[in-house]
C-alpha cells in the first residue's frame, strides 16, 4: 500500500516577487550540497540506509535525475502546478494560494510521494524562492507524514528554511517539530476536505502582478 508523505511550503513574500519565482525556471538541485541532512532510509545501491551514508556516486545519481526532471519544466509554476495539483489523490487534498492579506502564500499536497528524488525536487524548487526574497521575507518548506500510522511513525523526513539572498538550510531534527506544527492547521483542514482557516479560494497559481 502507497502511503505517501505530505509536501507543502510557506512563504512570507510579496506578489510581484513570487510571480517573478514563478515565471523563472527551476534551480537545479546541485547547486546545493547539504542534501545528506535529508533523513529517512532509502535504496542507495547497496541496501538501504541514510543518506547521510550514500557514497559520492549514489548520491550523485540521485541528483542528477532530480536535475534532469527539474530541466523538464520551462518554469517554477508549470513544475509546482505538476507537483501539488496533480500528486493529491483527491481534489481537496491540496492547496496553492495566499492567505487572506496577502501576507503568505501556502502550497502543498496532503499526498505528494515516497520517493527521494520526488523529495529533492519539491525541496529544489522551494529553495529557488530564497532568491526572490527581500529583507523582511522568508520561508519554510516541509516533507512530512501527517496523516499514516501511529504519532510515533509520524515525523519529518526534511524542513527547509529559506532566507533572503538566496540562502536556505536543511533544519536539524532539534528544530523540525516547530515548523511541522506550524502547517497543523492547513493539514487538518484538508483532512477534513475543507479550506484552511484565512484561505478564501484553493488555487491561485495563475495569479500574475
Amino acid at each position: 500500500m502507497s502511503e505517501p508523505e505530505s509536501a507543502f511550503v510557506k512563504i512570507k513574500i510579496g506578489r510581484e516577487a513570487l510571480t517573478r519565482w514563478l515565471d523563472a525556471k527551476p534551480s537545479s538541485a546541485t547547486r546545493w550540497h547539504d542534501w545528506r541532512a535529508i533523513g529517512g532510509e532509502w535504496y542507495l545501491g547497496r541496501g538501504h540506509g541514510p543518506l547521510a551514508d550514500a557514497s559520492d556516486d549514489a548520491l550523485e545519481n540521485i541528483l542528477r535525475g532530480a536535475d534532469g526532471r527539474l530541466a523538464h519544466f520551462s518554469s517554477n509554476r508549470e513544475l509546482l502546478g505538476m507537483l501539488v495539483v496533480h500528486s493529491a489523490e483527491a481534489p481537496e487534498l491540496w492547496l496553492a494560494a495566499f492567505e487572506e492579506g496577502g501576507e503568505n502564500f501556502v502550497a502543498g499536497s496532503l499526498t505528494y510521494s515516497e520517493n527521494l528524488e520526488d523529495f529533492i525536487v519539491f525541496l529544489a524548487l522551494a529553495r529557488g524562492v530564497a532568491d526572490y526574497l527581500d529583507a523582511a521575507d522568508h520561508g519554510y518548506a516541509i516533507v512530512h507524514n501527517y496523516i499514516w500510522g501511529s504519532e510515533e511513525d509520524q515525523g519529518s523526513t526534511a524542513v527547509l528554511e529559506m532566507s533572503p539572498s538566496g540562502e536556505s538550510r536543511l533544519l536539524s531534527e532539534a528544530e523540525q517539530p516547530e515548523v511541522a506544527a506550524s502547517f497543523l492547521p492547513v493539514v487538518d483542514a484538508l483532512m477534513d476536505a475543507q479550506l484552511p482557516p484565512g484561505f478564501s479560494v484553493r488555487d491561485e497559481l495563475g495569479l500574475s502582478t
